[in-house]
């Protein structure tokens, strides 16, 4: 009987850990978080520009056009979020949370396009060509992990804040409505 007690409390403690959470009171996220979730957007964003230099290399520039743009949208984003982090409390935390999505997306299909040629390659006997562009699958599908995992943390943090944003709007539309009240029975006394 202890023994099933215990199983159930460990199958239930994440249950009761992510509810005693919920009912906390939300904070923006803190300059720290910020900094971390931006460091580990910066290395993956640092992959995804090697993707780029490798998959232009073996599929030509126009391929990665948009990842061009992409990357110089990047950069301005998180220079401004570097030199100030609560800026991430803004529309730029969803530029940087969209900027990782699309960049994650664009790998995926990178990888994609590469698994493609290869089999095509492999079919028209270019072996050489195959092994490169087998490496740049597989630089694909790092790159690709790397902007997801970092895509999901920064969504974390950006979900936090708009929690963070909402209680705050309530709370200072609540303190209004009391305000409006003491004025209203203020005026009301002779």
């Amino acid at each position: 009987m202890k023994s099933a007690l215990r199983i159930l409390l460990i199958l239930l403690s994440p249950t009761l850990l992510f509810a005693s959470q919920a009912d906390k009171p939300s904070e923006p996220p803190s300059d720290t978080e910020i900094k971390l979730a931006l460091a580990e957007a910066k290395h993956a964003f640092e992959q995804y520009k090697t993707v780029i230099a490798h998959g232009e290399q073996l599929l030509g520039k126009d391929v990665f056009q948009q990842d061009r743009m992409l990357l110089d949208h990047w950069e301005t984003t998180s220079k401004a979020v570097t030199q100030n982090p609560q800026s991430f409390d803004s529309e730029l935390g969803f530029d940087l949370l969209m900027d990782l999505d699309d960049a994650a997306r664009n790998t995926a299909l990178c990888a994609d396009q590469s698994s493609t040629l290869v089999l095509n390659d492999i079919n028209n006997l270019h072996s050489q060509k195959s092994q490169l562009l087998l490496e740049l699958h597989q630089s694909c599908m790092d790159s690709s992990k790397s902007l997801f995992a970092a895509s999901e943390n920064t969504n974390v943090l950006f979900l936090r804040y708009v929690k963070w944003q909402k209680q705050a709007a309530a709370q200072a539309a609540e303190a209004a409505a009391r305000c409006a009240d003491a004025l209203k029975k203020a005026g009301n006394q002779p």
